[in-house]
């Protein structure tokens, strides 16, 4: 299990982030590697686009050389941007399946709403109007099929980024030939997954299970 914290890419936010559901894993006996990756806004920060994805598929590509593991045997576990990060990972490692809770699919979505105080011209290295092209090629929802299968987690009163955006994502990609399980939580906020002993987290480690035995 590669997991990649959230945090809209910001250096502040950190793999801690990650420390429970990565206990919970490695305490069920999976192999658990909780990577880190360049961020953005802090004093010679290198990260945001293509870096901070590159670190990750860096980091997971030698994961998968251990020996008994595989690509097709790695399920990604990524919140927020993380989430992001784990679904382009994925397409571009041929992962056995991801899981996205409350990812960040929609960068044009996400500048031209300001989300994230307005992270995402930072980590894109410009704006919306001048780097059109750019954003699509970092967008999972412009990216799709993803080519592994996805289970995404998302609670319907997140206000940092809306179920909406994973809706629109499931559709588009399911639409593109992915396997694709949008489980909504009633009344979750951005934060709820990242709680093992939240209630959602139960089945999806029956999807994780099910998906790269």
């Amino acid at each position: 299990m590669a997991l990649i914290h959230g945090g809209w890419w910001r250096e502040r936010f950190t793999l801690e982030l990650m420390n429970d559901l990565a206990r919970d894993l490695a305490s069920r006996g999976h192999l658990v590697w909780n990577l880190e990756f360049r961020r953005i806004d802090a004093p010679a920060a290198d990260g945001g686009w293509p870096s901070s994805l590159g670190d990750v598929v860096r980091s997971i590509g030698r994961m998968a050389q251990l020996d008994g593991v595989s690509a097709a045997s790695i399920v990604a576990i990524g919140h927020s941007a993380g989430g992001h990060l784990g679904l382009l990972a994925a397409r571009d490692l041929g992962l056995g399946g991801v899981v996205a809770l409350a990812p960040i699919t929609d960068l044009p979505r996400c500048a031209e709403a300001g989300l994230g105080e307005s992270a995402t011209p930072i980590f894109m290295g410009g704006t919306l109007a001048d780097n059109h092209a750019r954003y699509l090629d970092a967008s999972p929802l412009h990216q799709v099929p993803i080519g592994s299968s996805q289970l995404i987690v998302h609670g319907t009163a997140d206000v940092r980024v809306p179920v909406e955006h994973s809706r629109t994502y499931a559709e588009r990609a399911t639409s593109a030939g992915d396997r694709v399980h949008l489980a909504e939580v009633a009344d979750g906020d951005h934060m709820f997954v990242l709680d093992p002993a939240h209630a959602y987290w139960p089945p999806a480690l029956a999807w994780m299970q099910s998906t790269v035995s």
